[in-house]
């Protein structure tokens, strides 16, 4: 009974939140479908143009649309774009006569974000699968050896016979359900996203303008795609090699976590020593 009201509390405040910000949700929208459109265009000819025989399924579709340099570049500045409007907070007085504390302050911004992020990445899925199911197979190739992450340890085998990405496939076969991938994508997209809000909103907090936090994290996402140095995005989106390595992936994710929880903290604290009456 509890966890029906819950549900029905959180898809009430939903449907209020989408009505505050109309005009962001709608280009968001938009701007989500065109994007997955071309990508599995992109997609689905890319290989051909490579001249390698492999079976593509709408697994492939999901994970073009959230695999670097797409995430920092795209997605982040577009979801930033879109919770802005959600969480922004009016620092009037009466408005910390709300809570007990400053701290329910950060605390619902943090939640509302948490669970925008995860709506969102699951809305992006959602809707590349909806394209890819016209031009992808349905199958999880994935786990057939015409799919590309066996073709991709099988090259990487044939030119460096010692690697261990080959074994790696067969040994973390099962990790390759499409409801097991498909959840990690998830679990750490999420993750990234709140992380980027995060470090927007920070920078919010000594500049009164979002357009830098725009700049800091798209200057971000491009030394992290030409230097290859990983601090955030090349966490949160997980390449070929990486599916193939599962140990990493999990590094990856303990990362995340880590930043997640440093983000909160100073944001938190942020929040505790800003002066409302300025």
């Amino acid at each position: 009974m509890r966890l029906t009201r819950y549900i029905k509390n959180n898809l009430i405040e939903i449907l209020n939140d989408m009505k505050r910000v109309p005009v962001r949700l709608f280009f968001s929208l938009s701007v989500v479908i065109i994007f997955c459109f071309f990508r599995t265009k992109w997609l689905t000819t890319e290989y051909e143009k490579l001249g390698i025989d492999v079976r593509l399924s709408v697994l492939d579709g999901i994970h073009i649309v959230l695999v670097n340099p797409v995430v920092p570049i795209f997605l982040s500045p577009l979801f930033i774009y879109l919770i802005s409007g959600l969480v922004r907070v009016d620092d009037e007085i009466l408005y910390t006569f709300r809570y007990k504390n400053r701290s329910d302050i950060w605390n619902i911004k943090t939640m509302k974000v948490v669970k925008y992020a995860f709506l969102f990445i699951i809305t992006l899925i959602f809707i590349e699968t909806t394209i890819a199911v016209f031009v992808l197979s349905v199958d999880n190739t994935w786990m057939s050896k015409g799919g590309v992450l066996y073709k991709a340890a099988l090259l990487d085998f044939y030119h460096q016979p010692h690697s261990q990405l080959l074994k790696n496939w067969f040994s973390y076969f099962n990790w390759y359900h499409t409801e097991m991938v498909i959840g990690i994508m998830i679990v750490m997209n999420t993750l990234g996203l709140v992380i980027a809000v995060y470090v927007s909103m920070i920078i919010n907090e000594f500049i009164a303008n979002e357009v830098w936090g725009y700049i800091v994290l798209f200057c971000l996402g491009l030394f992290e795609t030409f230097e290859d140095v990983p601090i955030l995005y090349n966490h949160m989106s997980i390449d070929i090699v990486e599916w193939l390595s599962l140990s990493n992936l999990f590094l990856s994710f303990l990362y995340l976590l880590f930043l997640f929880v440093i983000m909160y903290v100073i944001g938190r604290y942020l929040t505790l020593t800003k002066d409302y009456l300025r």
